[in-house]
């Protein structure tokens, strides 16, 4: 589980995205979610992302799990101090998509 951060900086830019009014989401760190993580996803409404490779030498993005097209950043990261998130800092969400 991770806590769910929109930026300083400005409103929800997300268009209704996945994270969109949510406080928490579960990330997919390897592969399939677990049976447990899309259990919990369903009951409680909790986005679930998935890391997605950007160009070399870049953090990765967190986009919605499943999600096929091209998502782009609307304002909101992601973090928890659980030590198996990977990296000491929050990471991008690309949850915006045009409709």
């Amino acid at each position: 589980m991770t806590s769910v951060f929109v930026g300083i900086m400005g409103p929800d830019c997300t268009n209704y995205g996945v994270t969109s009014g949510k406080t928490n989401a579960d990330l997919v760190l390897d592969g399939e979610p677990t049976s447990d993580q899309i259990t919990h996803a369903k009951k409680s409404e909790t986005p679930l992302l998935q890391l997605k490779p950007r160009r070399a030498g870049t953090i990765p993005m967190a986009v919605p799990y499943g999600e096929t097209g091209y998502p782009m950043f609307g304002g909101h990261w992601i973090y928890t101090s659980d030590s198996r998130f990977p990296f000491e800092h929050p990471i991008p969400v690309h949850d915006r998509f045009e409709k």
